[in-house]
């Protein structure tokens, strides 16, 4: 069971931040590790809005690991969702920021739930504008939302690399 806030904003659409912490720390490393490798065979570093080092896009989609991960979440994204959906892993990718890197502020448009897992607490967290909310990053902190949220990471003086994890999802009807 996770303890979790959630934080809804009304607008054209009702967009939804969510954040909680993994009580079980075990893939932190793990993932940091992979991310070490799959940043040598991706060519999405600083082309996209990540400024920064980032793996290919559904890097972790088959991953058992990050499965375990999403199964273990699994109950709070369906809070989101109507009961006759069902969730499919659409991209899953790692990120790496060092000094003066950023994320340029952007959304996930074609997804109905995006996430990051923070696996350093060295950032400058993930600014949220239409929440008015910058979030606080922790190691096993992971932060659900809506694709339409608009959010970035502020360029900043990192003096240790910033390793995060980030994924979308999409909903469709069990009998899709």
């Amino acid at each position: 069971m996770f303890d979790y806030k959630i934080q809804i904003v009304p607008k054209q659409l009702d967009l939804f931040l969510l954040e909680s912490q993994l009580n079980d720390l075990t893939y932190i490393e793990y993932f940091k590790n992979k991310i070490d490798q799959g940043i040598t065979t991706s060519s999405n570093s600083n082309k996209t809005n990540v400024k920064g080092k980032m793996t290919d896009w559904t890097y972790f989609n088959e991953d058992p690991m990050f499965k375990k991960f999403l199964m273990e979440i699994n109950e709070l994204m369906f809070k989101f969702l109507q009961p006759f959906q069902k969730l499919v892993l659409q991209s899953s990718w790692g990120n790496i920021l060092e000094e003066s890197n950023y994320v340029e502020p952007h959304q996930h448009i074609g997804s109905n739930i995006s996430g990051i897992l923070y696996l350093t607490e060295n950032g400058p967290g993930t600014d949220f504008p239409d929440f008015k909310k910058t979030t606080e990053e922790k190691i096993g902190k992971f932060v659900l939302f809506h694709p339409h949220s608009l959010h970035g990471v502020k360029q900043s003086n990192l003096k240790e690399k910033r390793y995060s994890l980030a994924f979308n999802l999409y909903a469709t009807n069990y009998w899709e």
